[in-house]
């Protein structure tokens, strides 16, 4: 009976260190890095269920995404125009689907920039960098009734705030300027 017992308290204990040390580890620089660079492989793959699915999984449902955006058109002389979006979760995911749908092609080039710990380790922000080149078909300003397909790049500097979970780092907030100019 003291043998069985003794057994049985030694698997809790040496099940109990692996599961910290996973809980431990899933918030760390190649975690992050691994996440940003899988949720921008998703995102240029341009597939709604693939984003729905990422981004359900991988952000908290609580998460803000807060995008301060300046566009410029540069067909058009001094056509700028200013935004800023704040939006929920699935918010988000809508838009995200709903661009991915409205380009023809869209690549991402993602760097992480820097990692930043809380001295709590139950948290982490992480900066990045991010090149946007698309092509999309609009309205040709100059025929009625015609289309246009346009390049757009942007450059996007964001903040992401990563929360510790067992398996992975989950996004509970971004906050990114970005910078759009359509050529």
């Amino acid at each position: 009976m003291k043998k069985s017992l003794l057994v049985f308290l030694l698997i809790i204990v040496v099940s109990q260190a692996a599961y910290s040390k996973a809980y431990a580890s899933s918030l760390n620089k190649d975690s992050a890095e691994k996440l940003v660079m899988d949720m921008y492989a998703v995102l240029s793959t341009q597939d709604a269920a693939k984003i729905k699915r990422f981004f359900s999984y991988y952000a908290d449902t609580e998460a803000r995404f807060i995008y301060q955006i300046t566009g410029v058109d540069s067909t058009l002389p001094d056509k700028t125009e200013r935004g800023i979006i704040n939006r929920s979760r699935e918010e988000y995911i809508a838009y995200l689907i709903r661009i991915s749908k409205s380009v023809l092609s869209i690549n991402y080039q993602a760097k992480v920039d820097s990692f930043k710990l809380a001295e709590d380790g139950l948290s982490a922000v992480v900066s990045i960098s991010v090149d946007e080149s698309s092509i999309t078909v609009i309205p040709d300003r100059t025929q009625r009734g015609k289309n246009q397909r346009v390049k757009a790049k942007a450059a996007t500097n964001c903040n992401i705030s990563l929360l510790r979970a067992v398996a992975t780092p989950i996004i509970s907030g971004m906050n990114c300027i970005e910078k759009i100019i359509i050529k």
